[in-house]
């Protein structure tokens, strides 16, 4: 294995809080003084002048994802989000490994030391895990869903690949190598499919290599395995309730505990 691990650039992914916004990249900032934060604004165009307002000057670039789509749908497809912007911008800005961080999420250490175990050319996907292996438990992989079916059949037909070999995560904590993205937009793959198993599945009919040496453990909701989590457990987690402030510190007291916490609202800027 190589043994030169990675400090990714940002992608700071917005839409809403733009004041909120602003306290995360200054802490961003004052966390990694020498790395670049590009932005991603994926909210309401008419907005987009507000956006750049409130965090431009924190920003080596500034994106604003230029259709017109509503939030549940880009919520559903925000690899395209994330495709589109390598497209028009990604690919012309300087970085190797980029780390997507929502503008919901409460991170409180280094890229480096968070990333310490990520190689060149990895993904890292929080979450990781074979389709197989979900159950019924996940209505986005369930045999009855359409937009999953429709993504097998492509899958088989342009990769060869069939169930087994789809993978599964949950899109929280994520860093993509730039060649993931160039793949992506080469193939301008088809608006079909849900993020959490379409990503990881093409990763894997790419070729790449996960990463897999790290503690970024999400909670998933409705794995039995996970049924009696204890609630400060659960600081990455895909729902709309709040990582408390107590998960938090806790967390922090921890010598080896979690630096990362989605989904986060608060400022938390004594943290």
């Amino acid at each position: 294995m190589n043994n030169i691990s990675m400090q990714p650039d940002i992608l700071f992914w917005f839409y809403k809080e733009f004041d909120l916004c602003r306290v995360r990249l200054i802490r961003l900032r004052r966390l990694n003084p020498d790395i670049n934060i590009y932005g991603l604004y994926g909210g309401p165009a008419s907005l987009s002048f507000e956006a750049a307002k409130k965090t431009a000057d924190l920003l080596d670039d500034f994106y604003v994802y230029p259709h017109d789509r509503e939030a549940k749908w880009k919520w559903k497809h925000g690899d395209q989000l994330i495709a589109e912007w390598h497209k028009d911008r990604g690919q012309y800005l300087k970085w190797q490994s980029i780390f997507v961080c929502q503008w919901d999420m409460l991170v409180t250490a280094p890229q480096a030391s968070l990333f310490s175990s990520l190689q060149p050319g990895e993904i890292l996907l929080s979450g990781l895990r074979p389709v197989a292996n979900m159950g019924d438990w996940w209505n986005w992989t369930r045999p009855d869903n359409p937009n999953f079916l429709a993504f097998k059949q492509l899958m088989q037909k342009q990769y060869g690949m069939e169930e087994p070999d789809l993978m599964a995560c949950l899109f929280i904590v994520v860093c993509f190598p730039r060649i993931f993205l160039d793949k992506y937009v080469e193939i301008n793959h088809p608006r079909v499919g849900f993020l959490e198993y379409k990503i990881p599945s093409l990763a894997k009919a790419f070729g790449l290599t996960f990463c897999q040496q790290h503690n970024f453990l999400p909670w998933w909701p409705g794995d039995p395995e996970m049924k009696n989590w204890r609630a400060e457990k659960k600081v990455l987690a895909p729902l709309l309730q709040e990582v408390s402030k107590q998960s938090i510190q806790t967390a922090l007291a921890e010598e080896d505990g979690p630096r990362i916490f989605h989904p986060v609202s608060m400022p938390h800027e004594d943290l």
